[in-house]
């Protein structure tokens, strides 16, 4: 009778605060969250984009950080894959931590986390932009690092992909640095053959080009985001004011030289980065949209978000998605806390022999 007592008076709103916090808050926060509508012509095509989960290793991240964080990261993204049932799933980079400097065998347990954690159904499909901390910035960048990346997760240095009469180009973003390193050279050749394909300009054209319809222009898909001095630049951004005020250097964004070069070899109608870990609004010279996604993980920000967009041939439009926010999970278990002490006291007051009970058995 005693053990049940403290159970029901102690254990009780821990376990319902406990059974919450780590299931049922995901369903709440992403039900929430809903595909923006678009009236544009032709076929809709729904993505989910997200970017630098940051999945923890063995030289940075203690076990049961580790722990916590993958398993934020998978129940909230199963739960978006059953809400939210997309067509497509966008990660752009940073999918690992430690990635540049994980030995071979702390790479293949990278590559097992990532796929269990980040597991679609038949019929998503799933692509992965490389990032820095995937296999370093420019000058830590091996052969060896980048090509199991792009082996394991089956992507390419510079990749186009056709959905739906819609065309993506995921460019690795560290090779765009242009000095003819030997990541450079390759993107910078296979960038121009995209476009040659995508224009109809190549031998292999795609079927689009035996019709008289006008193909939408592409999606660019890059981690780092492309020029811009600071995120005061941004509209939407949630970096705080002292995030807005910093300005960025080499490492934040690309070159501007880079970036203009991008924008009119690409021609994007919209571009897609992460990297910050803050969101970002925002238009180039040309007209040209950027959104830069924040981070998927508690351990970079208080509250991770993704996107939703809903593409059409002659709109684009999006929606930010927030997932539960830590703050509000530790605050959930602090109440749990104070309502077992409260009720183990109100208990009490009606048996007053209950207090040196507790105490003896303690």
């Amino acid at each position: 009778m005693f053990f049940r007592f403290i159970f029901l008076y102690t254990f009780l709103p821990i376990l319902i605060a406990f059974i919450f916090n780590e299931y049922f808050i995901y369903y709440v926060a992403i039900f929430q969250c809903g595909w923006p509508d678009n009236n544009g012509s032709g076929e809709k095509l729904r993505a989910l984009v997200l970017s630098d989960p940051h999945l923890l290793g063995e030289i940075e991240g203690h076990w049961f950080d580790k722990l916590r964080r993958e398993w934020q990261m998978y129940r909230s993204f199963q739960t978006s894959i059953s809400l939210l049932r997309p067509e497509v799933v966008f990660i752009l980079g940073d999918l690992t931590d430690e990635g540049k400097w994980a030995t071979g065998k702390q790479w293949d347990q990278y590559v097992v986390n990532a796929k269990r954690l980040f597991a679609t159904p038949p019929g998503v499909r799933l692509y992965v932009v490389v990032g820095n901390h995937d296999i370093g910035f420019h000058h830590d960048v091996t052969n060896t690092k980048l090509t199991r990346f792009l082996k394991d997760f089956s992507t390419k240095n510079v990749e186009t992909i056709e959905l739906k009469g819609h065309t993506f180009v995921i460019v690795n973003s560290m090779g765009l640095e242009g000095d003819g390193c030997f990541m450079c050279q390759a993107t910078e050749r296979q960038l121009q053959d995209a476009m040659d394909y995508i224009n109809c300009e190549n031998s292999m054209k795609p079927k689009y080009c035996n019709s008289n319809k006008k193909h939408p222009d592409p999606i660019l898909l890059t981690h780092i985001p492309l020029f811009r001095t600071s995120d005061i630049e941004c509209v939407g951004s949630d970096a705080g004011q002292d995030g807005k005020q910093r300005r960025f250097n080499y490492k934040d964004t690309l070159k501007e030289s880079t970036s203009e070069r991008l924008l009119n070899l690409v021609n994007p109608r919209l571009i897609l980065s992460g990297h910050t870990h803050n969101t970002c609004h925002r238009s180039h010279k040309d007209g040209t949209p950027e959104v830069t996604v924040a981070s998927y993980s508690w351990r970079n920000r208080n509250d991770p978000s993704f996107y939703l967009f809903t593409i059409t041939n002659d709109d684009i439009t999006s929606s930010k998605c927030h997932l539960p926010t830590e703050s509000t999970v530790f605050t959930l278990y602090g109440l749990a806390v104070i309502a077992s002490l409260f009720t183990l006291k109100m208990a009490c007051n009606r048996n007053m022999r209950c207090t040196s009970k507790i105490w003896k058995r303690l």
